[in-house]
């Protein structure tokens, strides 16, 4: 009973292994070598595959000479439309997507982008790192620090400096506060408070 369950697992992990190298996404290039991993976006004349061996890999378009996505993906063609379903692309330039009514095939020239379903478009990911890009960040420093001596005369020094800076593309916003207290044997010399902002407007163009 007990090599009959050994026997059985051992035919369980072998199922197990074949079936995610069926599920797994291949790439075969020009030269005959043939990837296999998870492609992750096909855009702007690269596929992105990441690999088991070696990592996320980026492949120039022209190199490959075909490929068959196994999971759902969202491709989109020169012509507007855009297909969901597994992709597969031959060698002789024609790609195909399993759709739910049905195969749909059109020539691989026509592809302009693959990315995976239920994720944005390339075009909606690099409009929204240009608005992150172009959102005014802001940041903060202050510094400060107390000096005594004592001999033939008692010296107090005390300073403080804070300053907040919103950035952008554009643009900078400076606020700033500096305070600065000195005393000498016990008598002030120094009490001075400064408060301010600072913008600055950048202009593109010729003036």
């Amino acid at each position: 009973m007990r090599k009959q369950t050994i026997v059985f697992l051992a035919a369980m992990a072998t199922f197990l292994v074949v079936s995610d190298a069926l599920r797994a996404d291949q790439v075969t290039l020009l030269d005959g070598s043939v990837l296999v991993g998870k492609v992750e976006l096909v855009a702007n004349g690269k596929l992105n595959l990441t690999t088991d061996f070696a990592g996320k890999l980026e492949i120039d378009a022209a190199k490959i000479k075909a490929y068959a996505i196994d999971g759902r993906v969202n491709v989109a063609l020169s012509s507007g439309d855009t297909l969901v379903g597994p992709v597969s692309k031959t060698g002789e330039d024609k790609s195909t997507v399993s759709t739910a009514v049905g195969a749909v095939g059109f020539a691989s020239t026509q592809v302009k982008s693959i990315w995976p379903e239920g994720t944005d478009s390339p075009e909606i990911v690099a409009a929204k790192a240009e608005l992150e890009k172009a959102r005014p960040k802001w940041s903060a420093s202050v510094e400060g620090g107390i000096v005594s001596t004592e001999g033939n005369s008692d010296t107090l020094v005390g300073r403080l400096k804070a300053e907040a800076r919103r950035k952008s593309a554009d643009d900078l916003l400076k606020y700033y506060l500096s305070v600065e207290y000195g005393e000498l044997d016990d008598i002030r010399n120094k009490n001075e408070d400064i408060v301010g902002t600072r913008y600055e407007q950048t202009f593109s163009g010729k003036w």
